[in-house]
């Protein structure tokens, strides 16, 4: 086995090309999974870039980009795409939903930035399955396509996960997710303890009684990490009883819920919200370290 540390921005362009693997934690993992082996293939796209690639433990390849911070300051961010888009999501400036401004803040903050195509999306999507399917399957008497989507790519991020843990040390890590991406952002900090904040957009209720993917079902369990929720009044997936009542539920004392008057497409003004949280992050982080 390699071990690859990462110290500084320098060590992390010295492995970019280097393979590294590491074991996933037995502890903090979704329920019925095995511990797993990863071993991560970084190629260089820029200097301050590069793909990333790896076999997940069921076997799928898992395709993402590392983005490195304008300079280390220790901290990790996951940052998950919404339902029919990609990897991208976070990086295009051409995008409609502005998202490369909280990346670029985030790397500006001295953020490792790790974002994955979420299964049948981006590089791994099928021809045959589209969006629209998986939306019909969620809300059909079998979701067993889409139950897969949402927790296979959860497993996914808990695997690189724990690669970045083992290989860039975090002081701190931070998920952030749109829509799908909320959804499971949300799943994903209920059951990895070592996640420090959480930010999500508009995460789907899920209106399916016991279902295995329900943000409800797991909100409960974030009871350290912060919490920004930035919800939509006439959100289509979400009304607004429906998402106070999952926020509610969040036990942690550190949680924000902002309401914007839009559906669950959100105003360019949500960036300007979560920059704003991201800048009193940093300043609370700063205060800490110099107590």
């Amino acid at each position: 086995m390699k071990t690859c540390v990462f110290p500084g921005l320098l060590s992390i362009l010295m492995m970019l090309s280097s393979p590294c693997t590491t074991a996933a934690p037995a502890a903090n993992k979704l329920p019925d999974t095995k511990p797993a082996t990863i071993e991560v293939v970084l190629a260089p796209t820029s200097e301050q870039s590069a793909t990333l690639n790896f076999t997940a433990s069921d076997g799928l390849n898992v395709t993402g980009q590392l983005l490195l911070p304008n300079s280390p300051a220790g901290k990790l961010a996951l940052l998950l795409h919404p339902m029919g888009s990609d990897q991208t999501f976070w990086t295009r400036a051409d995008h409609a939903m502005h998202a490369h401004r909280l990346s670029d803040a985030l790397r500006k903050d001295g953020y490792l930035v790790v974002t994955l195509d979420a299964r049948l999306h981006g590089s791994r999507a099928e021809p045959q399955i589209t969006a629209r399917d998986l939306l019909a399957s969620a809300r059909s008497d079998n979701p067993t396509l889409y139950h897969n989507t949402i927790q296979g790519t959860i497993q996914d991020y808990t695997e690189v996960l724990a690669w970045a843990e083992t290989e860039y040390q975090p002081q701190e890590t931070l998920v952030m997710g749109y829509s799908m991406g909320a959804q499971m952002s949300l799943i994903l900090a209920a059951q990895n303890t070592s996640i420090d904040h959480v930010i999500v957009m508009v995460p789907p209720y899920v209106d399916v009684k016991n279902s295995p993917v329900a943000p409800r079902a797991f909100t409960e369990q974030i009871d350290q990490a912060s919490v920004l929720w930035i919800a939509a009044k006439q959100d289509e997936y979400s009304d607004p009883a429906q998402t106070q009542a999952t926020f509610d539920l969040i036990a942690s004392q550190s949680k924000r819920l902002t309401w914007l008057n839009s559906g669950h497409r959100l105003p360019l003004s949500y960036t300007d919200i979560v920059l704003e949280h991201l800048t009193q992050l940093t300043l609370k982080s700063g205060q800490e370290r110099a107590q």
